[in-house]
């Protein structure tokens, strides 16, 4: 199996997942991913085993995958052959189908170990040791589940002695994420381009991407500065993405911005809330509403900007000239003042050393204030989107932002440590943004408490995906009281 592929995740629960409508969906999603494989994974309630095969034998390439389990593993290995097939494991029962499945002519060879609770663990790790040579083992958690006896802590997961390998590119599946969450939105269903402004004989050569919500009164401001730009504006374009926002934000910089219609090059997208079959989609999407921009972009290079982020007029310039010799670039970033920040400055009428501060101070600035940011300990932790250059195609490569951050944090970092893995080159340009403060518009409404609680989810969720040891330890912090008391009670009874 090769450990360059990148897989997008194929689930079959009935029927109509097979149908040649949902199947060329589901591959345009992955197309759309940059995912160079499926793996098909079967519902092990499913009974019309015949009909899947004889879809696979029509479906099937060279370079795609069956994850089987052990009520159907024997069928499909022997229809499809067992180099195409993933035998998942989850618990210790399931380990007995290897000794049937031994005897076969075509025996199996991959292996994905799932394990939930601490048990599983013990002797899947067992296993793992007497077998680690004999078939190619991968292995995946989901995330903790309280109401589950022994459910598994990242603490558990990382204290055994296992190396343990993923299925690369292959995303964790996020059991807390409702089911009628849309992660990919489909066009003229849940999104549309509300308006297109472009400049005769443009070829953007770089593309900035603004994710917003309820953000019109500073993103006014913000998309003011970029048009105000000493590049020419044929060499980039603006995309807003409109995270379902209420407050008639595409028609209020559609007003502000009608009389350069001729002179820029802007796409405004709105991504609905509001769902005409799956329903309303409150929860957090920053990361999945740039990857949809994204998907729209020309340029060659791609610059993330948040909505209250105001800029100096050669940052365009200054990220051209910077992503020209790196690979992801990254600018200064300090806070106005809230009353300050009411008042919606200009960039030029800020004093940096008087009107500023830097938030987390003790951690941002030994990133701020460092000489090289490739030098510091575990640099890819520093990767924030509040203002993040990359190329579009190293972009795509490294997978987007993964569609299982639903809430606060880590998207941005498990994109940065996805590059630093692929030895892209980092570089930190000095030279600082403003970042317009408003506590109402932060998630955690500038609460430690809540912002932690935030954060400790997604960190769970950064860590199950790569299963590195030390990001474990670089977040440990964040793990300290994963299993909740009541939960330690009900284990022990």
């Amino acid at each position: 199996m090769s450990t360059n592929n990148s897989f997008y995740r194929y689930e079959i629960e009935n029927l109509s997942d097979i149908s040649e409508t949902t199947f060329q969906r589901r591959l345009l999603k992955a197309e759309q991913n940059n995912k160079k494989s499926l793996i098909f994974s079967i519902d092990a309630k499913l009974k019309s085993i015949d009909l899947v095969l004889a879809f696979f034998k029509s479906k099937l390439r060279d370079q795609d995958f069956v994850l089987t389990n052990s009520t159907n593993h024997q069928q499909f290995s022997r229809e499809i052959t067992a180099d195409r097939c993933i035998l998942c494991i989850q618990t210790k029962d399931d380990l007995s189908i290897l000794h049937e499945s031994g005897k076969d002519e075509n025996p199996t060879k991959h292996l994905l170990l799932m394990p939930t609770v601490k048990s599983d663990l013990v002797s899947f790790s067992e296993f793992y040791a007497n077998n680690s040579e004999s078939y190619e083992i991968f292995w995946m958690f989901k995330p903790y589940q309280s109401r589950l006896k022994n459910s598994l802590t990242v603490k558990e997961i990382s204290n055994t002695k296992i190396q343990y390998k993923t299925l690369n590119g292959f995303e964790i599946y996020n059991s807390n994420i409702p089911k009628h969450h849309e992660l990919q939105p489909i066009d003229s269903i849940s999104y549309k381009i509300n308006w297109n402004f472009s400049k005769s004989h443009s070829k953007p050569i770089i593309s900035i991407i603004i994710p917003t919500f309820n953000n019109a009164f500073f993103l006014g401001n913000v998309l003011w500065h970029l048009i105000n730009q000493n590049t020419p504006k044929e060499q980039y374009e603006i995309l807003v993405a409109d995270d379902g926002s209420t407050d008639s934000s595409s028609e209020i910089i559609f007003n502000l911005f009608e009389n350069y219609k001729n002179e820029i090059n802007f796409k405004y997208i709105y991504w609905s809330k509001i769902h005409p079959v799956r329903g309303e989609q409150q929860f957090f999407r920053p990361g999945l509403a740039r990857n949809l921009a994204a998907r729209y972009s020309t340029g060659k290079y791609l610059l993330f900007l948040d909505s209250d982020m105001l800029t100096p007029v050669d940052f365009i310039q200054s990220a051209l000239e910077h992503l020209n010799e790196n690979d992801v670039i990254q600018f200064q970033r300090f806070h106005l003042h809230q009353e300050l920040s009411k008042r919606n400055p200009n960039y030029s009428e800020v004093d940096t050393k008087k009107d500023t501060y830097i938030e987390e101070k003790e951690y941002w600035s030994e990133l701020f204030f460092s000489k090289n940011w490739q030098s510091l300990p575990n640099f890819w932790k520093y990767t924030c989107t509040y203002a993040l250059g990359i190329s579009k195609s190293n972009f795509f490569d490294l997978g987007l932002f993964k569609k299982y951050y639903v809430s606060y944090g880590f998207e941005d970092t498990d994109l940065g440590y996805e590059a630093s893995k692929r030895g892209l080159k980092f570089f930190l340009v000095k030279k600082p943004l403003l970042h317009l403060t408003s506590y109402d518009m932060m998630q955690y409404r500038n609460s430690v408490t809540k912002r932690f609680s935030l954060l400790s989810k997604t960190a769970e969720l950064f860590f199950l995906q790569h299963l590195d040891r030390n990001i474990y330890e670089l977040l440990g912090n964040y793990f300290r009281f994963q299993k909740p008391i009541k939960s330690y009670i009900k284990d022990l009874f």
